[in-house]
């Protein structure tokens, strides 16, 4: 599902990230204030290197994305791409009736994702927000004091690096009693717990992103897996998820059908 190709009055793109309106403001001021101190810094530092994130070469996988390469413990593999917005305003709205606004085409998408569950514009309103919770992640507040809590929306802006999944979710059932919480089928294997990569919160030239790099080296082929945090997974608990479950639908399978 693709989000707009063009970009609208007062947003701001950087790094394969889009910044709302309400948010851009910000980022340019942060910009400014960057670009200032480094203007006092020129004398005694001629030789100041740009920031570079190297970029993340991958292969399409069944289970997301991987290494094509061997890649280095503590390498910046990718800036993790979206549209970031507040949480308590815009994200909340894009999360509860973000498909109102989808071209024919993605709608069209939406539709067949929701066939298992019912055909009409309800099926469609279940399974859109349990999509949104899907491709969103927290985004780096404490560098925009008086913004509140802002989200990063993977879902129609993302990067490949969005496919990156979370080793948790491996160990939930395909069905799930729509009523309560999922109960495991049996014990998972704690190492394949362990995730390989890790989100970090950054900022380059002034500009906050997150950035994906590795925990530890990365052999070609190796799936890559990060930890989305406590509250990500708690979006995946929410009554829509249960009763997608229930229809046989799982995080895992509809991040793929997506990506």
């Amino acid at each position: 599902m693709r989000g707009r190709s063009h970009r609208r009055p007062g947003e701001q793109r950087r790094y394969g990230t889009t910044f709302h309106p309400e948010v851009a403001e910000r980022v340019l001021e942060e910009e400014a204030a960057w670009a200032a101190g480094i203007a006092e810094q020129r004398a005694s530092s001629a030789n100041l290197q740009q920031t570079h994130l190297q970029s993340l070469v991958q292969e399409p996988h069944a289970q997301g994305l991987c290494s094509a390469q061997r890649l280095p413990a503590g390498e910046a593999l990718a800036v993790v791409g979206g549209y970031v917005l507040p949480a308590l305003t815009h994200g909340s709205a894009f999360v509860a009736r973000g498909q109102e606004a989808l071209s024919p085409a993605a709608r069209g998408q939406l539709r067949r994702l929701a066939a298992p569950v019912g055909s009409d514009e309800a099926a469609e309103a279940l399974v859109w927000p349990a999509l949104a919770r899907l491709w969103r992640l927290p985004f780096v507040p404490e560098l925009f004091p008086g913004l509140g809590p802002l989200e990063l929306h993977m879902l129609g802006y993302g990067s490949l690096a969005a496919l990156v999944a979370d080793p948790r979710l491996r160990g939930q059932p395909l069905i799930a009693d729509p009523a309560g919480r999922a109960a495991s089928d049996g014990e998972v294997d704690s190492s394949m717990l362990d995730p390989n990569c890790a989100l970090i919160s950054v900022t380059v030239r002034g500009c906050p992103l997150l950035v994906l790099v590795a925990l530890r080296a990365l052999e070609p082929g190796e799936v890559l897996t990060c930890d989305h945090g406590a509250a990500w997974r708690e979006g995946l608990e929410t009554p829509e998820w249960r009763l997608l479950r229930f229809h046989g639908i799982v995080p895992e399978e509809l991040k793929r059908s997506i990506g």
